[in-house]
Order: structure tokens, then C-alpha cells, then sequence
């Protein structure tokens, strides 16, 4: 546990003096985050709402708003499943790609 201690405060002495690098570690972390959620926006925009359409018609026709009608739910269900399925194989392919 000492060992463990004297490697923090060894590093955190070490990031104390060095402003810039501890600078360019919060910058490096935020420009991932902004990179990605840019480059992900589209890909979730697009099929993203399905699930949650498919959520409000299942506790609407069980709240009884709607007529109670399990095979148009489960024809959503299928088509939400087929989605996902084209989905994960483009991600499949594309990662075959970069590999």
C-alpha cells in the first residue's frame, strides 16, 4: 500500500510542476469526447427513437389508450429487431474494414 501511496504522490508532484501536461491531459480527454459525439451523433439520431416508439405503443395499449393489439406490437418488434441486425452488421463490416 506504501508502494502504492509513494507512486501517486510521486506523479502527482511530477503533473503539479507540469502545468502544460496536466493542461494537455484535460484537453486530450475533452477533444475524444467531442470527436466521437460527433462522429456517433448520426449514427444514433437515425434509429436512436425506434426503441422508445416502440416503449410508448406498448404502454399505451397497456394503459388502455390504445386497443390492445399484440401482433401490430409484435410486427414493431420484428422490424425494430431487423433494424438493430442491419445496424450491427454495418458496424461489423466497417470495423473489418479498418482492420
Amino acid at each position: 500500500m506504501t508502494r502504492l501511496l509513494a507512486l501517486w504522490q510521486k506523479e502527482w508532484l511530477a503533473l503539479s510542476r507540469d502545468i502544460l501536461g496536466l493542461a494537455v491531459l484535460f484537453v486530450m480527454a475533452a477533444a475524444f469526447i467531442v470527436v466521437m459525439s460527433l462522429a456517433l451523433s448520426d449514427v444514433f439520431r437515425e434509429g436512436g427513437g425506434r426503441g422508445a416508439e416502440f416503449a410508448l405503443a406498448a404502454a399505451r395499449m397497456i394503459r388502455g389508450r390504445d386497443p390492445l393489439a399484440p401482433p401490430a406490437l409484435a410486427e414493431r418488434l420484428r422490424a425494430l429487431a431487423a433494424e438493430e441486425k442491419r445496424f450491427f452488421r454495418d458496424l461489423d463490416d466497417a470495423k473489418r474494414a479498418w482492420a
